[in-house]
């Protein structure tokens, strides 16, 4: 009888052990993008301060910037920088910076 219940607490442990790492994850990532994308180029360069989703956080909410600002202003600010936002031209190439100026002059 005691063999009975060893076995069944054995075979309990391994499978709450093997259903253990199946946990989802509660934490929001961020979309999987192409590697030479604006938007992987945002992920990669301006989403530390403008947010996952362009809302905002240490710098400001970039969801209608494309209504407020143009193309060429959006480009001028990413390359020569603005108040605490740094010139991004040393961090990214000149053409991933007409991508990322373009992308988010759509977004209105």
């Amino acid at each position: 009888m005691k063999k009975g219940w060893i076995v069944v607490l054995i075979c309990s442990f391994i499978l709450l052990t093997a259903c253990s790492g199946q946990t989802k994850s509660t934490t929001d990532a961020p979309p999987t993008v192409d590697a030479g994308s604006p938007e992987a180029t945002y992920q990669k360069n301006c989403m530390n301060c403008h947010g996952m989703n362009l809302q905002g956080a240490i710098g400001p909410d970039l969801t209608k910037v494309g209504s407020k600002l143009s193309k060429e202003d959006i480009h001028k600010v990413l390359e020569n920088g603005k108040g605490r936002m740094p010139a991004q031209k040393s961090y990214i190439k000149a053409e991933d910076l007409e991508k990322l100026s373009t992308w988010l002059s759509e977004k209105k």
